[in-house]
């Protein structure tokens, strides 16, 4: 069983996320959605919401979930505690055996469980998470700490060797490669 794990599944930009939803293995396919995006309209067994922290109510809520996204990006944006054990558990409900994350910061997101969950992890990278976020001192620590764990980086573009050869320094015993679509 492929579980897809993207931001949401509704915009108009992201038609190839649906068309991997549809077309990589279309009966054999869960989705997790950070959002609730769309995802319920492809079909299929989702899980949504998987923000990390809870939808404000009010505004102090919505100052304190500010504080906790500033403090979540620069410690470590993975899903922790109950959020993780969420995931994990529609993971072994659906018999999922691999994970395609559409953006390296969902990559990030599902790293842990993916790790605790004893599945690979696949992320495929497009390009402002590739370029722009690549740049950012907390976004390349980050991505540096999954590259040491996941099994495949998928990327689309020729240019984004520059960023796996510059965020990729393990040692090359561990398990990582890299796959190039164009």
């Amino acid at each position: 069983m492929l579980v897809i794990a993207s931001t949401t599944y509704d915009r108009l930009s992201e038609t190839f996320i649906r068309a991997h939803v549809r077309h990589i293995a279309p009966s054999r396919t869960v989705l997790l959605c950070r959002e609730d995006g769309g995802a319920a309209a492809l079909g299929g067994p989702v899980l949504s919401d998987m923000r990390g922290f809870a939808q404000a109510r009010g505004h102090v809520e919505r100052v304190a979930n500010a504080a906790r996204f500033r403090w979540w990006r620069y410690v470590g944006p993975a899903l922790r505690g109950v959020d993780e054990a969420r995931v994990r558990s529609f993971l072994h409900r659906h018999g999922v055996t691999i994970v395609l994350t559409e953006y390296g910061p969902n990559g990030s997101l599902l790293r842990v469980a993916c790790k605790r969950a004893s599945g690979p992890l696949f992320v495929h990278f497009h390009g402002y998470d590739a370029t722009k976020l690549a740049k950012e001192a907390g976004w390349r620590r980050h991505y540096r700490a999954f590259f040491r764990g996941i099994a495949i980086i998928v990327r689309a573009f020729f240019h984004q060797t520059s960023l796996y050869l510059t965020l990729k320094r393990v040692k090359r015993s561990q398990r990582c490669t890299l796959l190039i679509t164009t």
